[in-house]
């Protein structure tokens, strides 16, 4: 893989040798266009290199990028996409894929316990268990004040407004979901960043314990650009 500068000074790639020696033969980038090998720190001609050295007998200048309009240059956007966009071996769009199956398998996991936990607690406030069991704590009265308020939040949180609060919890598991398979196929941006961020809130989440960390992580992946310019 390859990284070359064009005549606008805007650096291009990684590359593939073969997508290099196509621009070569299209006279796209010349003997004097400074390359550098991905691993390497220097850059020089990209004549010197001796897989290349074949594509320019004598050494002769072709035009410059700049010059050769009928030849559209290496800066006409989509930037990224035009690199390769489409071919079997688009190394590019494979390590953006590569970078976001992590954080999204992460957070389909935290969707899914998320949706189990509220499915739980449905059935928990169908059938009466945490009214009754608060009701039946004989030593409420003698309990320390913070433990007391404890106990009254988790009442107020029963019955009817529990169901309604853990209908509401599978809705965000569920879009979370839909955020990390988006992800996973490089798809709507935006959508998948504010999946993360809901991860991310306690109260919120549907798993806050481990979607903090993983929405932390997806919001990293998201926000570079070797990721974020393959998104559709």
């Amino acid at each position: 893989m390859y990284k070359i500068i064009g005549a606008n000074q805007v650096e291009y790639g990684p590359v593939t040798a073969e997508q290099l020696r196509q621009w070569i033969s299209e006279g796209r980038v010349n003997a004097q266009t400074q390359a550098q090998a991905i691993g390497e720190t220097n850059w020089r001609p990209i004549s010197t290199f001796p897989e290349f050295a074949t594509s320019f007998p004598g050494n002769a200048t072709p035009p410059p990028l700049s010059s050769s309009p009928p030849v559209p240059p290496l800066s006409t956007p989509p930037s990224p996409p035009s690199f390769g966009a489409g071919l079997p071996n688009d190394a590019g769009r494979a390590v953006a894929l590569s970078e976001v199956s992590g954080p999204a398998i992460g957070l389909m996991v935290t969707a899914i316990l998320g949706a189990f936990a509220a499915l739980c607690r449905i059935f928990a406030n169908a059938v009466g268990f945490p009214m009754n069991g608060f009701n039946n704590f004989n030593n409420f009265n003698n309990m320390p004040p913070e433990a007391q308020q404890w106990m009254r939040m988790m009442q107020s949180t029963s019955g009817t407004v529990g169901i309604f609060f853990s209908i509401l919890g599978i809705a965000i598991a569920i879009f979370i979901f839909f955020g990390a398979l988006k992800m996973k196929k490089l798809e709507n941006h935006t959508f998948c960043v504010i999946a993360s961020i809901i991860a991310m809130i306690p109260c919120i989440s549907p798993c806050c314990c481990v979607g903090l960390p993983l929405g932390i992580w997806a919001l990293v992946v998201l926000n570079k650009s070797e990721v974020r310019a393959y998104f559709s």
